[in-house]
């Protein structure tokens, strides 16, 4: 578990770097007027891949306790935050994506501590072959699902003239 979250650490900061180099280029075709509203989404990267992780663990451990608050904190405290920033404080694109990273926040702060056995205990050998032979057909079925899903609307924006993404939102 160690091993797999240093990996996805490592592999979003490489994607961090990339982003921070070419940030102008990527807001420009994103149409992103505010940077903050990047950054959150690299935030939300990392965040989401921890927190995949971390329910995953709390599933296979039958934690389903730990493993149904995630969700509920994840689900809850987004949508007050959001409703708090964007509503009562007038945040726009960033506060909503600040809202979305203090719920995963929260809820991977609580998916930790309860796996936190797993992340402070003695390590052990771990199949590596075997387990990404049964991953990656996984993950690329999941992925691309996960990928159709989330950029429809900044591919829209960035590909559409501004009278047809009206019509798609």
């Amino acid at each position: 578990t160690r091993a797999f979250a240093l990996g996805i650490l490592i592999l979003w900061g490489l994607l961090f770097a990339f982003v921070v180099l070419k940030r102008k280029s990527i807001m420009t075709g994103f149409t992103i007027t505010n940077p903050l509203t990047l950054y959150f989404s690299i935030g939300l990267v990392l965040s989401q891949l921890w927190l995949v992780m971390a329910r995953g663990i709390l599933q296979g451990k039958q934690n389903f306790f730990g493993l149904g608050w995630t969700l509920i904190l994840d689900g809850f405290v987004r949508i007050t935050a959001l409703i708090a920033i964007v509503l009562v404080f007038r945040g726009q694109s960033a506060g909503a994506m600040r809202a979305a990273v203090i719920g995963q926040g929260l809820a991977l702060a609580f998916g930790l501590y309860w796996i936190r056995d797993g992340l402070c205990g003695p390590g052990e050998k771990f199949p590596v072959n075997d387990w990404l032979v049964q991953l990656l057909p996984l993950m690329g079925g999941t992925g691309g699902v996960m990928l159709l899903s989330s950029f429809d609307v900044p591919f829209i924006q960035a590909t559409f003239e501004a009278g047809q993404r009206k019509l798609y939102m």
